[in-house]
């Protein structure tokens, strides 16, 4: 038909957008671990979050990677942190979930993955984190701003998808 465009446009369903999230935790857990000469085989991995992703997540994880998993909702997690080798954020918000009394709760050998919402980490706390030994590591795909913080960006144990793509081209 004359003057009339089709536009074609790829969707994503629900349970699509839920796979590849849980695709992206499970390589920037992986990258974290093989950058700590560790295995994650046997280790503990708490997730923050109950819902879909949370659950994918968690069966991956138990398959595919032989790990313990505990799953805690997003008000009730501090013990979690105690006793997780990795904490994966598998919810959303808007205000800071992560600051610096949660992640001095952590195992100075833990690592945190957010792949959710860039929102739930305060950047600071993290990077303070991370320069004084309190974990171990961190992997982000999503940041509080446009860009990482840039004393953020200077930690060594920190991954994020900006210093992964060089990697795979």
């Amino acid at each position: 038909m004359a003057g009339q465009r089709i536009l074609a446009r790829a969707t994503l369903d629900e349970h699509d957008v839920t796979r590849n999230r849980a695709d992206l935790t499970i390589t920037l857990m992986t990258m974290l671990e093989q950058g700590q000469g560790t295995s994650l085989i046997g280790k503990t991995l708490g997730i923050v979050g109950e819902g879909p992703f949370a659950r994918e997540l968690a069966r991956r994880a138990r398959t595919e990677l032989r790990m313990e998993v505990s799953i805690a909702p997003a008000d009730d997690f501090e013990e979690l942190f105690a006793t997780a080798d990795v904490i994966a954020l598998a919810t959303e918000g808007t205000m800071p979930l992560i600051a610096g009394p949660e992640l001095d709760r952590m195992k100075d050998s833990a690592s945190l993955v957010n792949t959710c919402a860039p929102d739930l980490v305060d950047q600071t706390a993290l990077a303070q984190a991370l320069m004084f030994d309190v974990i171990a590591g961190a992997a982000l795909d999503v940041y509080a701003q446009e860009r990482l913080d840039p004393l953020l960006a200077q930690c060594f144990g920190l991954v994020t998808m900006d210093r992964l793509l060089p990697t795979f081209s």
